[in-house]
């Protein structure tokens, strides 16, 4: 008998009603959410759960999600976690960055329901 898995996805936002919104999205597909509020809050998740995703704010005071992608590439443990952008900001320039630094995807705010679940 197999038993279904759910996957892990660690949602980085600074925006409370961002991770609620994809909570919500996300939770009624059956997958494993963490949240954390700052880049400080999703190292310190990693250092105890490896998730098999994450979502990733770019604009983010302190620790931006760029530096925080680039934190997760460095570290043999995490380095090949996928990491999905989502963004307002939506210029080539930050798109082509966030690919640059090993995300996998970038996906712009204001998001689609079915843009986050693909």
């Amino acid at each position: 008998m197999n038993k279904f898995i759910p996957a892990r996805i660690l949602i980085v936002d600074d925006m409370p009603d961002n991770i609620r919104l994809l909570t919500s999205i996300l939770s009624r597909k059956g997958f494993e959410l963490i949240s954390a509020y700052s880049g400080q809050m999703a190292l310190e998740s990693l250092e105890n759960v490896c998730p098999d995703l994450i979502l990733l704010d770019v604009n983010m005071p302190g620790m931006s999600g760029y530096d925080l992608c680039e934190i997760i590439k460095q570290n043999k443990l995490t380095k090949d976690i996928p990491i999905i952008f989502i963004s307002a900001l939506h210029d080539s320039q930050n798109v082509v960055h966030g690919f640059a630094l090993g995300g996998v995807d970038y996906i712009t705010k204001p998001f689609q329901l079915e843009e986050v679940v693909a």
